[in-house]
């Protein structure tokens, strides 16, 4: 048995490692050249997963073509997906950063605004600090006590159809879906925001994210053991 929660890091989020690391887990990276062998090996041995930021997910993953993404990289949507069908079941804890954020959703047959400008006519405040609100009691108001945060988005895209069994708890004030957590976070604890906490952990709130993320794969560990 591992001494601390193991915690997948998909491609890099070296910033996110701080944040485990501080949290009292341990990160594991998952990157390219990731066969399938080691991915079921990894995905048995998880208590959490960290789905870290990056370029675009492929509009071909939610049955679109391509109308302003950008960045496609194939090679880690088949690394990532494949591990999200993996872990999906066992429902260990999942926590989404920004493409994160889009990934789970994606995975979970939700569908993305490819880009922001172009498909709304106008530039959002989605870039640099703009405030979120929160909805009161969500997992994310549970964990920071806080019903509007400043975040530090720099993105183009944003969820569009949300994925099955996740729900939206914090909007922008334009509309823009910020964060979504799980339908019930007692049976499977998932949150997913937009923005960088791993950025911003000089920031309590920040801090307690991660915390509660480590905690949460720390019960789970517990639980299936």
């Amino acid at each position: 048995m591992y001494s601390k929660p193991r915690i997948g890091i998909s491609f890099g989020g070296y910033g996110a490692e701080s944040g485990i690391t501080q949290a009292g887990g341990e990160a594991v990276h998952i990157g390219y050249g990731t066969s399938l062998a080691e991915l079921a090996r990894l995905a048995q041995s998880l208590d959490g997963l960290l789905l870290s930021g990056g370029a675009d997910v492929s509009p071909a993953r939610y049955s679109e073509r391509v109308n302003g993404a950008s960045g496609l990289n194939r090679e880690r949507d088949a690394v990532e997906f494949a591990l999200l069908e993996l872990v999906l079941p066992r429902q260990i804890p999942i926590f989404g950063i920004c493409r994160g954020h889009q990934l789970l959703n994606v995975a979970l047959g939700g569908t993305l605004i490819q880009d922001i400008p172009s498909q709304f006519g106008r530039e959002l405040s989605h870039y640099g600090n703009h405030q979120v609100m929160v909805e009161s009691g969500s997992l994310f108001h549970k964990i920071t006590r806080l019903s509007t945060v400043r975040t530090n988005s720099i993105h183009h895209q944003a969820v569009k159809k949300v994925g099955a069994g996740l729900r939206v708890i914090g909007n922008t004030e334009d509309g823009i879906v910020e964060i979504s957590q799980s339908l019930d976070p007692e049976k499977w604890w998932a949150l997913t925001c937009q923005f960088h906490p791993e950025m911003m952990l000089e920031t309590a709130w920040c801090r307690k994210l991660f915390s509660a993320f480590v905690t949460a794969a720390k019960t789970s560990r517990i639980i299936a053991a």
